[in-house]
């Protein structure tokens, strides 16, 4: 007679093991998602602007988790990316807080008569879910 492992043991060390599966995966799963979630914004309809060569960006926070916009300190700014045609602005940005489901300016008077010309601008603007690229125009 040969000794093994009953087929009723065996049936809930598999259950067992997919259970610890789906745990693990669920967890990694909810971590990303509330990452890309948690990080969403948007800029409203006249929320980027040019007044006399100077722009300013106002944005909606529609994530979960405040949205960070701090220049000096990268461990902080929610920003990855904030350009004005293809230069960087990230230093440029105003130190603010926006909490979930409020609104807030970002980038204050950047002065664009000294590095861009009248006319459309494309800005790209983004944090780790999602990026926008809104244009402005410069009279």
């Amino acid at each position: 007679m040969k000794k093994g492992i009953t087929p009723i043991i065996s049936i809930i060390i598999l259950l067992l093991i997919t259970i610890a599966l789906a745990g693990v995966a669920y967890t990694f799963l909810m971590g990303q998602l509330y990452t890309r979630i948690g990080g969403s914004f948007d800029v409203p309809v006249g929320g980027a602007f040019c007044t006399n060569g100077l722009i300013t960006i106002q944005v909606s926070n529609t994530g979960t988790a405040d949205l960070h916009s701090h220049p000096t300190d990268t461990d902080i700014n929610d920003f990855i990316t904030a350009q004005v045609d293809g230069v960087d602005i990230t230093a440029s940005l105003e130190t603010t807080t926006i909490p979930p489901g409020q609104g807030g300016t970002i980038l204050r008077n950047y002065d664009c008569t000294t590095s861009c010309a009248s006319g459309p601008h494309t800005i790209d603007l983004g944090t780790e879910s999602l990026v926008l690229h809104p244009t402005v125009y410069c009279p």
